[in-house]
């Protein structure tokens, strides 16, 4: 009998369990704006949808690889927007479904046409790469150095990274010259080191990052060769030669663009410069600047404020000063550092008469001992009173 009254008691339980329907997490599609309604982007903001097919040859398959390029000339910014492949959204026939399949199944202009209508922004010129593509456009520019930690050496060990290559060379972590075909695979890495899509789609931007850096230098003439051979390897596109060099002419233009990260905090600006009503104006652009400067005060990129390694190396040589860029200064214009430096400050600036930044440490010695005899009640030594009773 109680094994009875324990088998009706189970199946109470779960008959209603059966019978009610499954209780899943429905995606809830976000609105959608009329592509006819988004506004043309002002004046000197451009648009571009970088895509990556996850494949080594032309066939168009999921693009695993989603981009927002943008390029500000007015406020001198570039900006990467990664969208991770899985996410979900509402598709060209009205069904919710992952984004990376669009340029598959629509075309890769309705994944413009559907990103637009999800971001409110007009999105129209579109490059579409494969893994090859973007190996050739990597080895034409002799390879990119890329951090690696030990999750990913651990992982990038396990294979040789290049044809031909007998044995891996990814003995630990470190930084490497990747050649094309090894920097696609480290971007490919998903799963060492945790963090699964966000972590691939962080290494696809250390990468471009790192690499956009490296044309900072490029003059139009190398640009252009830059364009051919991005050309030259059937890319997929509705972009024109003409607007190609248009877009590297416009990035070039960016080369002192201002990097986000090193940008005063908005709630300095909002309790301290705003409320003193303190006038300043915020630039990338150190050469123009320098003409019309009083006092220039440098410091290094501190290493220890960044969350992660690579974006510190991305990043430490953004802003440098030479004796060929100082010749755009005035005669008076005193250089001050804290110090230690890194590689803001050239060595061949330490002989200009205008390098105040080893007096001004020199100084900063006497002034931290007058602070703290202030501090403890000390009587100066030579005069026999007290720091502050003397001022």
């Amino acid at each position: 009998m109680k094994r009875l009254m324990s088998l009706l008691l189970t199946l109470c339980l779960l008959i209603p369990c059966l019978a009610a329907p499954a209780l899943a997490d429905t995606p809830k599609p976000i609105p959608t704006i009329d592509y006819d309604s988004i506004p043309e982007p002002r004046e000197g903001l451009h648009h571009y949808l970088l895509l990556c097919s996850d494949q080594w040859t032309n066939k168009l398959v999921n693009t695993d690889g989603i981009v927002i390029v943008t390029l500000d000339t007015v406020t001198h910014r570039i900006m990467l927007t990664s969208i991770i492949r899985d996410a979900l959204v509402e598709r060209p026939d009205g069904v919710i479904g992952r984004i990376n399949y669009i340029a598959r199944n629509s075309g890769p202009e309705a994944l413009c046409k559907v990103i637009s209508q999800h971001l409110g922004i007009k999105i129209e010129k579109y490059i579409l790469l494969n893994f090859q593509m973007i190996a050739n456009i990597i080895d034409y520019l002799g390879g990119v150095d890329i951090t690696v930690n030990a999750s990913e050496a651990a992982y990038l060990r396990r294979y040789p990274l290049d044809p031909g290559q007998t044995e891996p060379t990814m003995a630990q972590a470190g930084t490497y010259c990747f050649t094309g075909r090894a920097a696609v695979i480290y971007m490919r890495i998903r799963k060492a080191g945790g963090g699964g899509d966000f972590m691939r789609t962080q290494r696809a931007r250390t990468v471009m990052s790192t690499l956009a850096d490296q044309c900072r230098t490029f003059t139009y003439d190398q640009a252009r060769d830059l364009v051919d051979v991005i050309m030259k390897n059937n890319l997929q596109t509705n972009m024109t030669l003409d607007d190609m060099i248009a877009a590297m002419e416009q990035a070039l233009k960016l080369r002192t663009c201002v990097i986000e990260e090193l940008r005063i905090p908005q709630y300095v600006k909002d309790e301290t410069l705003t409320p003193l009503h303190q006038n300043y104006k915020e630039t990338a652009d150190l050469e123009a600047e320098l003409p019309g400067l009083d006092v220039l005060y440098m410091t290094r990129i501190q290493k220890e404020r960044f969350f992660n390694e690579e974006d510190y190396l991305r990043l430490k040589g953004c802003y440098e000063l030479d004796e060929k860029l100082l010749q755009a200064a005035p005669p008076t214009m005193p250089v001050l550092h804290p110090l230690p430096r890194i590689d803001e400050i050239k060595p061949d600036v330490d002989n200009d008469p205008r390098a105040a930044y080893f007096d001004q440490v020199h100084n900063g010695v006497y002034i931290r001992m007058a602070i703290i005899l202030a501090l403890l009640g000390i009587p100066d030594p030579l005069t026999g009173k007290k720091v502050l009773e003397s001022i």
